[in-house]
């Protein structure tokens, strides 16, 4: 299921419909734009603090691949966290993945 949310990823950020990096995500978020907060599992914990209270309704998850294996995925640097904003790439990657979510960060 991983190799599928995998390239799930790697078709949203060749749709536009993907963001990813700290800064990048945060002003997603800030715009209202995020739909899925996506984490590796290798993400600096502390950043990861910071991310998630800027997060209010958005659903959020992390998977149990590392930073390469996404950056890999979406043809980018190395990144612990991308954002979805797109509502259908959202509900594809919810499908597809078996990972624990956490609602109403």
């Amino acid at each position: 299921m991983q190799d599928k949310v995998l390239r799930l990823l790697g078709l949203a950020r060749r749709a536009g419909a993907l963001t990813y990096g700290q800064t990048a995500v945060l002003d997603e978020i800030k715009k209202s734009h995020s739909k899925l907060i996506i984490f590796s599992a290798d993400f600096n914990e502390k950043t990861k603090q910071k991310i998630l209270e800027a997060c209010k309704n958005i659903k959020v998850i992390t998977l149990p691949c590392t930073m390469e294996e996404i950056a890999f995925a979406i043809g980018s640097k190395p990144t612990g966290v991308v954002s979805v904003n797109h509502e259908n790439f959202k509900k594809g990657i919810l499908e597809v993945s078996s990972f624990e979510e956490k609602e109403d960060i």
